[in-house]
């Protein structure tokens, strides 16, 4: 799928802040297409929830799910199901915290999604911050760009080899929503930037591989 075409989409539940860091998500598209990891963006908002994902199959099965918040996160038994359906067919979750108490509930609806697979630490070496198939290298893992309740190294889950979800504590959500307004951590943002396209670019490389 690199060089194709992106359908970037943003889970919708019920909770706060879903929506956060809206502003952030152009700029970001905008930098994955200058790195070359699509040719092309179809939508920068594509909105998206659990309820509905079943429908996105086939042709509109999106690589890349992007989920963030600030608190409770609302899932049916049946939203549940979808996102793991999702996940297990070669789908890739992206999870920012944007505050409050997200980092909680997050982990929460892990354990609902895979009760026998923990979220645990994305180490330095892992193919997404230093392999020769990602755009950038990162060899001190994913950047904390502000400080939340739970902020710490990335998280993930694997699904045979492919890393599944990507969770990052530290959110670069709002590094890319200020993007040429804080030019005094410019550093920051640019950084915030590198982890969001490397982290598109490998979900492109293993969609929909679920080989072991």
């Amino acid at each position: 799928a690199l060089g194709g075409k992106l359908y970037f989409f943003r889970i919708k539940f019920n909770g706060p802040g879903w929506n956060a860091n809206r502003a952030g998500v152009r700029p970001l598209m905008n930098e994955v297409l200058k790195a070359g990891v699509v040719k092309k963006v179809s939508g920068f908002n594509n909105i998206v929830s659990l309820k509905e994902l079943p429908r996105h199959s086939g042709e509109y099965f999106p690589a890349l799910l992007y989920m963030t918040g600030t608190g409770q996160i609302q899932a049916t038994d049946e939203d549940v199901k979808n996102l793991r359906d999702y996940l297990l067919n070669g789908g890739t979750l992206f999870a920012d915290v944007s505050g409050g108490s997200f980092h909680e509930h997050f982990v929460q609806l892990m354990k609902r999604v895979f009760p026998a697979k923990p979220l645990q630490t994305i180490e330095y070496d892992h193919e997404i911050y230093r392999g020769g198939t990602m755009p950038y290298a990162l060899v001190r893992g994913c950047p904390i760009y502000r400080k939340h309740g739970g902020a710490g190294p990335a998280l993930g889950i694997w699904v045979g080899p492919r890393l599944s979800v990507f969770y990052s504590r530290g959110d670069l959500g709002s590094g890319w929503a200020s993007a040429g307004i804080f030019q005094r951590r410019k550093r920051n943002v640019e950084q915030a930037f590198r982890m969001g396209v490397n982290i598109t670019a490998y979900s492109l490389l293993y969609y929909k591989y679920t080989g072991s």
